[in-house]
């Protein structure tokens, strides 16, 4: 299961589950199994969470428009990733990003050296 996710990792969830199911020697079906098993969604799930992964790094790590990061993650088009985006994070990426940079000028610079639980 471990070559499993590496592989869907390593390609930013941009691989047909069933090359994944090949390179680990079981059949989509049972790679299916495994992984629901295991992980409670499927491997397909898996590729989705890993291309959505990629696309919010690309679009924190700044210099790119939003239809550039869908273009390079295989995404169809700007629309796909909004919806993408809308349903596994609730909002669209303009406003995720926007609060990502509230966030940041929020943060003080203190690495939490006088934290006291």
């Amino acid at each position: 299961m471990v070559a499993a996710l590496r592989l869907i990792r390593c390609r930013h969830g941009r691989v047909r589950i069933g090359e994944v199911a090949r390179h680990v020697h079981l059949s989509p079906r049972q790679l299916r199994t495994v992984v629901r098993a295991e992980l409670g969604v499927g491997p397909k799930h898996l590729a989705r969470l890993a291309r959505f992964e990629h696309a919010a790094g690309l679009v924190a790590d700044g210099g790119r428009s939003l239809s550039d990061v869908a273009q390079m993650t295989g995404y169809a088009d700007l629309a796909h990733l909004d919806a993408e985006w809308r349903d596994l994070v609730g909002c669209p990426p303009t406003v995720w990003l926007a609060q990502e940079r509230r966030n940041l000028q929020a943060d003080d610079g203190d690495d939490g050296a006088d934290w006291v639980p």
